[in-house]
C-alpha cells in the first residue's frame, strides 16, 4: 500500500517535470523565433542606414565639395567666397533632406533614426533574457 502511494507521487512528479520541460522547450522555441525576427529587422535597419550613409558621403558631400572647389577658383573677393560656401552648405542640407521645405522626408529619416535607437535598446534587453 505504501509503495503504491510513493509510485503515484513519483508519477505525478515525472509528469510535472515533463510538463515543465515541455514549457521550457516551447519558451526557448518562441524566444529563438523572436530573436530571428529581431535579427531580420536589424538587417533591414542596417541596410537602410548603410545606404543612407553611402548616399550622403558619395553623392552629397563629395559631389558638393568638388563643385565648391571649382567655384572657389572663380571667387573675386571674400564676399563671393562666403556666398559660395553658403550655397555649398545649403545644397548639402537640401540634398540630405534636412531643409525646412522638405519637412516630411526629414521627419521620416529622424523617425527611422529613433526606431534604430529604440530597437537597439530592445534588442539589448532581449539578449539578456534567460532562454534556458
Amino acid at each position: 500500500y505504501g509503495d503504491d502511494e510513493d509510485s503515484d507521487y513519483d508519477l505525478a512528479d515525472n509528469e510535472e517535470d515533463e510538463d515543465m520541460m515541455y514549457l521550457r522547450e516551447e519558451r526557448a522555441r518562441d524566444l529563438f523565433a523572436l530573436q530571428h525576427q529581431f535579427m531580420l529587422f536589424q538587417r533591414e535597419l542596417t541596410h537602410f542606414t548603410n545606404n543612407l550613409e553611402s548616399y550622403i558621403l558619395s553623392r552629397v558631400l563629395v559631389g558638393n565639395w568638388e563643385s565648391l572647389k571649382e567655384n572657389m577658383k572663380t571667387a573675386l573677393d571674400i564676399n563671393s567666397l562666403y556666398q559660395m560656401h553658403q550655397d555649398y552648405l545649403n545644397s548639402i542640407i537640401e540634398q540630405c533632406l534636412l531643409h525646412e521645405k522638405l519637412k516630411t522626408p526629414s521627419e521620416f529619416i529622424r523617425n527611422i533614426a529613433k526606431i534604430c535607437i529604440t530597437f537597439k535598446m530592445m534588442f539589448q534587453t532581449f539578449r539578456q533574457l534567460d532562454i534556458s
